[in-house]
């Protein structure tokens, strides 16, 4: 009997046209969010994003940019003092190290949002309880998401201290303890580590001769995809990116891993309050592939293009997200007793819904402020 992994299909949002959908929905998102006058950017709210919530988050990114400039500066001094005893130039190699395998730009801005987890729960919640009173017909995410006891919920991985070996290597050099750090911490270090432990592998490989390292690239490419588009798809691009040079292929696979990692961090506060197991995540997350691809796609370019406000790319996502949910996903019941019922009728996206975001009639929302030319991109 064929494997089921042969049989499988993907997501129908896993298309090209799915994807762009995602970010279309990521920049009309932000542009309707910012329409919600109690955002507090002009004006104080009552249940909007205070004056002082800016002023945290421009001494967050003040800060970040000061630990950038250090690293980048340490990395200028090891290439030249390098160039002077061996007469090679590494400068190339360590900005390709620091902006594709670290990443910096993009740690720094989710360690910051790690730091402060309450703003990203807050500006996700500030959002939705526009979007209800404002959408029509109107919709109650925000009401029944505060309805929802999240105060004695905790995560498995929250039980599980040493779930993953990278906290245990942290906890045994004194690094962390069972008391710094939340389960929500615990996932994001584990995401991180394992990205930059791949895109370490990714980069060792690309060192090695060409014929060789085309070929271990390829079957990395076709082990990314395979679980996302399916095996024929998952062929076809490993075939294609055989043939090209191997620069351009780990970037094609570093690109689609930070944009998979930004996705999942950016869901963090939504899976959070909704009380999602790991597996249901994975699930929900499956059926929706492609425009949540789509989504983290605008705001990974935004980071690596705007450098310098990262952390405000980030918060303008979290505001978005909001629009997102809505569109993704049902309102969650207000009580406990309901939410199993209810979360295993989100795993599934609903069809009614998927037809709304993949046929782009969500340009049309009534409650908003139209884009001039808004027509063109339906």
């Amino acid at each position: 009997m064929a494997s089921p992994i042969f049989l499988s299909q993907p997501s129908p949002s896993l298309s090209p046209s799915g994807i762009l959908r995602g970010v279309q929905l990521g920049f009309l998102g932000i542009y309707r969010a910012l329409q919600n006058k109690n955002l507090g950017l002009f004006r104080r709210g009552s249940r909007g994003i205070k004056h002082n919530d800016i002023y945290i988050i421009m001494k967050d990114i003040l800060s970040i940019e000061i630990v950038r400039w250090i690293i980048e500066l340490v990395l200028k001094i090891v290439s030249l003092t390098l160039y002077k005893y061996t007469g090679y130039d590494y400068n190339e190699s360590f900005q390709f190290f620091q902006k594709r395998v670290v990443n910096v730009n993009l740690a720094s801005v989710t360690f910051a949002k790690l730091l402060r987890p309450g703003f990203s729960d807050h500006f996700l919640l500030a959002s939705l309880h526009y979007f209800d009173s404002t959408t029509t017909p109107p919709t109650t995410y925000y009401q029944n998401l505060m309805d929802l006891d999240t105060s004695k919920y905790t995560t498995s991985e929250e039980h599980n201290f040493y779930s993953t070996y990278t906290v245990r290597i942290l906890y045994k050099y004194g690094l962390v303890t069972k008391n710094s750090i939340s389960g929500t911490g615990l996932n994001y270090i584990n995401r991180y580590s394992s990205l930059v432990i791949y895109n370490c592998i990714i980069y060792m490989i690309s060192c090695i001769p060409q014929k060789y390292s085309s070929f271990c690239i390829s079957l990395l490419l076709f082990q990314n995809f395979i679980n996302i588009s399916g095996v024929t798809i998952a062929i076809l691009l490993a075939l294609a990116f055989s043939n090209l040079p191997t620069s351009y292929s780990i970037t094609v696979i570093m690109s689609f891993n930070e944009c998979r990692f930004l996705m999942y961090e950016l869901l963090t506060p939504y899976f959070d309050r909704i009380r999602f197991t790991k597996l249901e995540r994975e699930q929900w997350v499956k059926n929706r592939e492609g425009i949540l691809f789509g989504f983290a796609i605008c705001f990974d370019l935004l980071m690596h293009h705007m450098s310098y406000g990262g952390l405000f790319v980030l918060r303008l996502s979290e505001l978005s997200l909001a629009y997102l949910i809505i569109k993704l996903s049902d309102p969650p019941p207000t009580s406990q007793s309901q939410l199993i019922n209810w979360t295993t009728s989100q795993i599934i996206w609903n069809k009614e819904k998927e037809s709304h975001v993949l046929t782009g009639d969500f340009v049309n929302d009534e409650g908003f402020a139209s884009i001039p030319g808004s027509y063109i991109l339906i």
